[in-house]
């Protein structure tokens, strides 16, 4: 009797951290579909001609896709930590958004 008594305790908890996790995993892809749109909206209105600038606006623009590319950073790890997998692999929207900040911070100094 005390051995389906600690199983059902464990089984509860297991289902209860798992109800946890899915609310943290939740909020994790919430937040990985908004720097998404984040990413491609600064993307799309960047300054396209960087290579070798040191034009004020380049610079901003280089400033603020490395800030972002920290907040993708952060978030994936944050996804793998909690796990809910990893966000870059996992969602191609997340990955194509990263894949672009990546190659527009080759160019920034």
């Amino acid at each position: 009797m005390q051995v389906l008594s600690f199983v059902f305790a464990l089984c509860l908890a297991v289902l209860r951290a798992h109800g946890q996790n899915q609310v943290v995993c939740d909020e994790i892809q919430t937040a990985a579909v908004i720097e998404t749109n984040t990413v491609n909206a600064f993307l799309a209105s960047a300054p396209a001609n960087i290579i070798g600038s040191e034009v004020p606006a380049v610079i901003d623009a280089c400033n603020e896709a490395k800030g972002l590319a920290a907040q993708l950073t952060t978030l994936e790890q944050k996804a793998i930590a909690a796990g809910c997998g990893n966000p870059v692999y996992d969602n191609l929207d997340f990955y194509l958004a990263a894949f672009g900040l990546q190659n527009y911070l080759m160019f920034c100094y």
